[in-house]
Order: structure tokens, then C-alpha cells, then sequence
């Protein structure tokens, strides 16, 4: 590969201006392990109880609630963005970190996923 001179330099000029800038990017990439963090134990969690509750458990409307949940993954999530922001302004969560768990944990790839194997 070429590298032309001075360019790794600038590198790490550039770099060392982001940790040293006035902007957070420590915080900012703290938070974001935070979220990843919340919503894959929260995706976990509720997508383990509703694939065994759709693969072992007979409950009266059990296809319909899986024709349902199986119709949302046709939606796409440019869709659910203002509803999303209206509901979270509602609860008054907005710009905060429960605001991008809660609108994130409950899931519907992972229970149909689960069915499946059974």
C-alpha cells in the first residue's frame, strides 16, 4: 500500500485533537456501551420468554398474536420513529439513556427465531 509522507502524522495529530478537544467522546462512547449493553440483556430477556412462549405454550389467539408479531417485522423502523419520539416525550424520558433502551428492548426477530426451531 502507498502511504504518501506526512500522512501518518496527520493521523495522529487528528487523533490526539479528539481526546484532547472540549467535546465528551469519552462519555459518548460510555454511553453507547451502556445502551448496547441494557438493550441486549433486555432483548435477552424478553425475546427468550416470548419464542418459548410461542414454541411450547397453547394459549387461545396464539397464531394471531404471531401473525401480528411476524406482520411488525414488515414494518420498517423509518416508520416507528415519530410515533416512537412522541410516546418517549409523553413519558418525558427524551434525551436521556432509558429513552434508547426502552425503544429498543423489545424486539421481534428473536421470538420468531426461536419458533422456528421447534
Amino acid at each position: 500500500m502507498f502511504c504518501p509522507a506526512g500522512a501518518l502524522d496527520d493521523f495522529r495529530q487528528n487523533y490526539a485533537a479528539v481526546f484532547t478537544s472540549s467535546v465528551p467522546i469519552v462519555a459518548f462512547a460510555l454511553n453507547s456501551i451502556k445502551v448496547t449493553f441494557f438493550v441486549t440483556l433486555g432483548q435477552l430477556i424478553t425475546c427468550s420468554m416470548a419464542g418459548f412462549a410461542f414454541a411450547r405454550l397453547r394459549f387461545p389467539g396464539r397464531n394471531l398474536l404471531f401473525i401480528l408479531l411476524l406482520a411488525s417485522l414488515m414494518v420498517p423502523g423509518q416508520v416507528t420513529i415519530i410515533p416512537i419520539f412522541i410516546i418517549m416525550r409523553q413519558l418525558r424520558l427524551t434525551d436521556t439513556i432509558a429513552s434508547s433502551v426502552t425503544s429498543h428492548v423489545v424486539g421481534t426477530f428473536f421470538p420468531k427465531n426461536e419458533r422456528s426451531n421447534c
